[in-house]
């Protein structure tokens, strides 16, 4: 038996088949490159794009970590190594009618100065520690006062002034708060000593110190409560080391770098009346929590004070060394004091409470029973009750200009650029039962005025040229160039699109007028457009399957059925 298959023709590539072939080939690689180059410029832009939205996130991160007093940063380096230089000027109220006064009429105040200092502050026996699981960092101050006769008005330790007689006045307020020395130690006092109301020193002698003859006789009787015999406004100050000081490193949160966490060893005073006022707050004024805007409040604790201070930030300015830093000024406002926040000492060498404007540092500068009663204000007792500046001629009207306490603070860092701190030293004075004829015809209260003190410090051009690089002008530049990548990868990308687009067209179009072409030329490759291509392998297994029989069926069955 015979079978006889059908004859199928083997289709062999001619040429031309090749050409099409290699062309197809070939036209794949620009548009692979293009492809490549389209999702290249996708990610940049994307990338670009997300570090534009988080750039200010990002920048605020990175001061924060930079703030940070960090084992071995730089920051810390520059910290420790940082003397500060400022200018100390002294300006004191001599008092022209003693005796005029304690006959009954008004006191009569001439403003003498400025007495100049260049005060250096040095940071001493640096170390690490921690409280209650935040890292600190614990420090002795040492500050040195170095007379400049150039700047000054005068010889210090030849001008004489005459004002408060402080020691006197310590016992007299002792003695009207009932805690003081007894009648018969009073009289001892006053047979010995001749004592005054007022005294005649060097400015010398007010500054850092004089010998006092009662003082001396307390020291010997009363050893416990005269540990001195010198008074002076600033004694023991001039290249005396103070401390310890423990700060917060900021290494926890960086808004905290700076604060006070403990002063020479106590972690809250024992002075005031209430628990909030013996707490220790504030940073020490040199630098803020950062992020500073208008309206904004920061404290900072003053040790002459034995309180923190609120500062208020006012209004964006520049500092006089470099122009182009815009830094916020912020100053002190007495008269906004909040509920709850007046310092009223446990032991009071006055009144109870001091009136607004004023600051009770009587058991700050000398602790026990007998304290001078001195309270701080503003230069010209700005900010305080009109009634304060009532008893006194020849004192100034107060100017905020020039008598506020003023920083110029660079707002993202908390960085202190400038700072004018204006302090004034007064004397309270009221009469005691005990002391009468010291008094004579002085009746009623006042706060004399005695010395004002101003502390400039200014940060060099130089350094306020690097801050302001490193905090402006290098984000800038870093935005500008992720800036000109995006619009750059954008364009690109649009560009790469159109390019891809076009080589796509291109190929397409090429390739159906070859194959229209070559099916004119050879019939043969008539399936490149007419055969439709296999959808799967099932349809490819039905379609051979189905030229196998009939290539396999005998021709004698086409005979039989004719």
């Amino acid at each position: 038996m015979f079978f006889f298959g059908r004859r199928t023709h083997k289709q062999v590539p001619t040429p031309r088949t090749h050409q099409v072939m290699k062309y197809h080939r070939r036209s794949r690689l620009p548009i692979l490159i293009t492809s490549t180059a389209l999702v290249f410029c996708f990610l940049i832009s994307i990338a670009s794009l997300a570090l534009l939205l988080l750039f200010d996130n990002i920048v605020e991160w990175k001061i924060s970590e930079s703030v940070k007093l960090q084992n071995e940063s730089a920051v810390l380096n520059s910290w420790k190594s940082q003397n500060v230089v400022s200018k100390f000027s002294v300006f004191f109220y001599n008092l022209t009618n003693p005796t005029e006064m304690l006959a009954g009429e008004k006191p009569v105040l001439q403003a003498i100065g400025p007495y100049v200092y260049w005060q250096e502050n040095e940071k001493v026996n640096i170390s690490w520690t921690e409280v209650d699981g935040v890292p600190a960092i614990s420090y002795f101050k040492r500050s040195t006062y170095k007379y400049d006769a150039k700047l000054s008005v005068g010889d210090p330790k030849n001008d004489a002034i005459t004002s408060a007689n402080l020691p006197i006045l310590a016992i007299s307020a002792a003695s009207n708060a009932g805690r003081g020395p007894s009648l018969s130690t009073i009289e001892m006092v006053k047979f010995w000593t001749s004592p005054q109301i007022f005294t005649t020193q060097t400015v010398h002698g007010f500054l850092w110190g004089y010998f006092d003859t009662m003082l001396s006789l307390c020291k010997i009787f009363y050893p416990e409560t005269c540990q001195t015999d010198h008074v002076g406004l600033l004694l023991n100050t001039n290249n005396t080391l103070k401390g310890p000081y423990i700060i917060d490193a900021g290494i926890k949160n960086s808004s905290n770098v700076g604060k006070f966490l403990s002063i020479k060893g106590n972690r809250k005073l024992n002075i005031w009346s209430t628990k909030r006022a013996n707490e220790i707050r504030g940073t020490d004024g040199t630098r803020l929590a950062k992020g500073i805007q208008v309206g904004d409040l920061r404290e900072i604790f003053v040790a002459l004070l034995c309180q923190p201070i609120k500062i208020t930030a006012k209004d964006f300015t520049h500092p006089s060394a470099f122009q182009d830093l815009k830094v916020m000024e912020m100053d002190l406002d007495s008269s906004k004091c909040l509920p709850g926040e007046v310092y009223c000492p446990n032991k009071a060498s006055g009144p109870e409470c001091p009136p607004r404007g004023l600051f009770d540092i009587s058991q700050c500068s000398v602790r026990g029973d007998v304290a001078p009663p001195i309270f701080a204000s503003m230069p010209h007792f700005l900010n305080s009750l009109e009634n304060i500046t009532t008893p006194f001629r020849g004192l100034r009207s107060a100017d905020p200009r020039r008598d506020n306490f003023k920083l110029l603070v660079e707002p993202r860092t908390g960085i202190v650029v400038e700072a004018h701190i204006r302090l004034q030293v007064n004397a309270h004075i009221e009469r005691s039962a005990h002391m009468a004829d010291l008094y004579k015809n002085i009746s009623d209260p006042m706060y004399l005025p005695m010395a004002w003190f101003e502390n400039e410090i200014e940060g060099g051009p130089e350094a306020l040229k690097l801050l302001y690089s490193a905090v402006y002008v290098q984000p800038d530049h870093i935005r500008l160039a992720i800036y000109v990548s995006f619009i750059l990868a954008v364009t690109l990308f649009g560009i790469f699109s159109i390019v891809n687009v076009i080589l796509m067209l291109v190929r397409n179009s090429k390739c159906i007028c070859s194959v229209f072409r070559l099916r004119k030329q050879n019939p043969s490759v008539r399936h490149l457009l007419l055969d439709a291509p296999a959808d799967s392998a099932s349809d490819l297994f039905l379609k051979n399957n189905e030229d196998t029989v009939r290539s396999t069926v005998s021709p004698w069955n086409n005979l039989i059925r004719a």
